[in-house]
């Protein structure tokens, strides 16, 4: 049995061990992360039963770094750099006096920082630009973003929505999520997929390659 079925195979089974959860809206890490050891044992116990005699100790390995990304603690930090009142005398500025009828994103970018290949066990960051400008309604947003991990099988390991902005508020803001991929994790290239959402609305999306690569010795 090839390894990537074990991986997908010990994937369902973590997710109907520990059920599905609602993504936790903060603005740091979770408050109650999952149980990442229960999961990574379960997905190594799974992985060593699907992968037979001869891919057992793979299969175990493999099912445990699964079930630790699964589990995986979500360190988000979210600053405002520019206010609402800023935001709208730059598009107004650049706009002839000025404003969209309704808030209207004006630049939305996500890179990894440092850029480069990922190692397991070594922290990353996933670093968002984001600027919303308030409309002539004078409603002000809400500003979201939705997060998804993809793994090098296309398989989503992990997703979660937070906020951008401290309650209702248009402006320019930057988002980080600190990653660290567990030890044992599949090499090869992953996705960053992000989605903004305005006012409940997936106005922009966004998606950053990512090459995990195991540190070496």
């Amino acid at each position: 049995m090839k390894i990537a079925s074990l991986a997908v195979a010990s994937t369902l089974a973590i997710a109907m061990t520990f059920g599905s959860t609602v993504p936790n809206v903060a603005r740091a890490s979770d408050d109650k992360p999952c149980n990442t050891g229960g999961a990574a044992v379960g997905g190594a116990v799974l992985g060593a039963l699907l992968g037979g005699k001869h891919h057992r100790a793979e299969g175990a390995v493999v099912g445990g770094a699964v079930g630790a990304i699964a589990c995986m603690a979500i360190n988000y930090h979210a600053k405002q750099v520019k206010t609402a009142q800023q935001a709208a005398q730059d598009y107004q500025n650049a706009n002839g006096g000025n404003l969209p009828e309704h808030a209207e994103v004006v630049a939305y970018q996500t890179r990894l920082d440092p850029a480069g290949a990922v190692h397991p066990g070594v922290e990353s960051n996933l670093v968002s630009d984001i600027e919303v400008t308030q409309g002539s309604d004078g409603v002000q947003p809400t500003v979201e973003q939705e997060f998804s991990l993809v793994d090098p099988d296309g398989k989503t390991q992990k997703t979660f929505r937070k906020p951008a902005s401290q309650g209702a508020s248009a402006g320019a803001f930057q988002t980080s999520v600190a990653l660290n991929l567990p030890k044992g994790v599949k090499e090869g290239m992953y996705q960053f997929k992000t989605s903004l959402y305005v006012n409940g609305q997936d106005v922009r999306d966004t998606q950053v390659p990512m090459q995990v690569v195991a540190a070496s010795m």
